[in-house]
């Protein structure tokens, strides 16, 4: 039952109701890294810390994007790329303990000719880090033309 509290001075009745159930682990998990940021999944010991990013961001397809993130252990990778459609643009895998897929920082780099020559227009596009099947992050690369 939550706690409650009446204030003498506003009459208004103040109710504790706790922590909000998917904020549960922020701050507490004994998987996070110490700063309260927990990972998006620690399942099957796949771990991404903290946030992926792309710089530059918005960037021309010309000249690429890099994705940098950090991973807890060694392990497969997949990045996929969906238009905000949810159409696959393109899959990209690195197996475990290659450039990409090493504990610690990573950064994965797409170019034009990453692409298989095909043209992206200018727009927003959506990537995913998943490993195993399990999401470990995702975010959003904008393409200049």
């Amino acid at each position: 039952m939550p706690a409650t509290q009446n204030s003498s001075d506003t009459g208004y009745e103040i109710q504790d109701i706790g922590k909000p159930d998917f904020l549960s682990d922020i701050g507490t998990n004994s998987n996070s890294d110490g700063l309260g940021i927990a990972p998006i999944s620690n399942q099957v010991g796949a771990k991404l810390v903290g946030r992926p990013l792309n710089y530059p961001n918005p960037f021309f397809f010309e000249t690429g994007t890099t994705i940098g993130y950090l991973l807890a252990i060694d392990m497969d990778i997949e990045i996929a790329v969906y238009s905000v459609f949810g159409q696959l643009i393109k899959r990209f895998f690195v197996a475990s303990g290659l450039e990409g897929a090493k504990s610690g920082y990573n950064r994965f780099e797409m170019t034009r000719f990453s692409f298989d020559g095909r043209e992206l227009a200018s727009g927003v596009y959506l990537y995913t880090i998943t490993s195993q099947g399990i999401l470990l992050g995702k975010g959003k690369l904008a393409v200049k033309r």
